[in-house]
Order: C-alpha cells, then structure tokens, then sequence
C-alpha cells in the first residue's frame, strides 16, 4: 500500500508530465518548460530534506509525507474537475501550480526516504536480498500505473487522480502505527525490533570503553564479556 501512495509521482509527472499540462490547456512548448519546472522543484524538495531527513521518526516523516502529498493532489483534482477545458486561466494556473508543490512535498518527505527505509528494516544477513524485493516491487508497481495511464484518462479523465486520494489516507495510517522506527538504529540491531533477539550478538547501548584498561568492552546477554585492546596513541 506503501508504493501505491507514492508510486503516482514517478508514472503521473515524470512520464506524463507534459500531457497533464496540455490537457490544462497549455501549448507543447510551455508544457515541456512547466515540466522542466517540476524537476527543479523536486531537486529543492530533495536538497531541503536533508536537513531534517535523519532528525525525524522514520514512520513520522513517511506518513506525514503520504498525507501531505494526498492533500496536494486533492486539490490538484479539484481543480482539474472544475476547470478542465475551459478558458479560466487562473483556475488552470491553480492546477497547475499544485502539480508543483506535489513534486516538491513527495520530495521534501518521501523520495529520499523511500530507499534507504527499505534497507534499513532487514536484519544483516537478508538486507540486500530484502532491497532487492523492494526495488523489484517498486519497478512493477510502477509500469502498472503507467500501462493503465493512458486508458485510464481517456476514460474518466481526472477521476483517475481519485484512485490515489483514497489509497494514500489508508497507507499513511498503517505506515504511522505499524511500521518501526529504524531513526539512529544501528543496522544489526534491527531484528529486535521483529522479535529476532537471538539475532542481536550485543547492543550498542552494551559497548563502552574502559579509559584505565584502554579496552573497549561488550556486556552481552548470557555472554561473557569480551574486550578488545586499544592501542593508546601519543
């Protein structure tokens, strides 16, 4: 449900991008600069977010990010509901204008984390196979979306753009209360978090340096203590 909430970014702007504005009534040339437009408003979107990306819960920011980007598409609906082929140009400037900001929101809260979010909640020894299923299923999400694009707009138009409004309320609810928090979670202690404790040889909060000894030392569960000699440097 996750990719269903944001895969419309990559199928409605990046592919189809220059027909949505045409279909507002722009001509061929000023579509294809609006659509240049949009991609630098989705690298600012992008350079914005590393300011915060890894000072926010991960479940925070994704579902905070769905609802945001579900409010900008809403009312790029609208619009397109009431103004489509007519001559209003501030209502299809308005339109428009929120296809903008939906790029720049899906990039200021999901673009980024969408990725290495997927990495991180694997313990160790499955992540690059995990994140290859990932990537698989984001890809095969996405060419379903772009093989029903364009039958879908010949035949309901704007309503298509329903589909997502209603999908992504429900994901960002079980992103919010479901999904864990991999925030500042070193990555072979992520299977705790699934209950796979056994997993975990020792926890960070576990490892400490004794500055007498110059040792770094590991208290583990039902482990002996191990320490591991630190050369002192001049």
């Amino acid at each position: 449900m996750w990719c269903l909430s944001f895969c419309y970014k990559l199928t409605l702007l990046a592919a189809y991008g220059a027909s949505l504005f045409s279909r507002m009534g722009y001509d061929a040339a000023t579509s294809l600069e609006l659509l240049a437009g949009l991609n630098l408003a989705a690298v600012v979107g992008n350079l914005t977010s590393l300011l915060y990306v890894d000072r926010v819960a991960r479940h925070i920011l994704i579902s905070v990010g769905v609802m945001a980007c579900t409010v900008m598409m809403s009312c790029q609906t609208a619009l397109q509901a009431v103004y489509n082929g007519s001559t209003n140009k501030h209502g299809l400037a308005g339109a428009a204008s929120f296809l903008f900001l939906f790029a720049w929101t899906f990039n200021l809260f999901l673009e980024g984390v969408s990725w290495y979010y997927a990495s991180e909640i694997f313990p160790t020894h499955l992540r690059a196979k995990g994140m290859t299923i990932g990537v698989i299923g984001f890809a095969l999400i996405d060419i379903l979306w772009l093989e029903l694009e364009p039958t879908a707009f010949a035949t309901i138009g704007w309503r298509y753009f329903l589909v997502f409004v209603c999908i992504s309320p429900f994901s960002a609810a079980i992103i919010y209360f479901t999904f864990p928090n991999t925030l500042r979670l070193p990555l072979e202690e992520v299977a705790k978090l699934f209950g796979d404790t056994d997993l975990v040889a020792v926890y960070q909060a576990n490892i400490h340096i004794d500055h007498e000894k110059h040792q770094v030392v590991a208290e583990a569960q039902d482990v002996q203590t191990t320490t591991h000699h630190i050369e002192e440097k001049a």
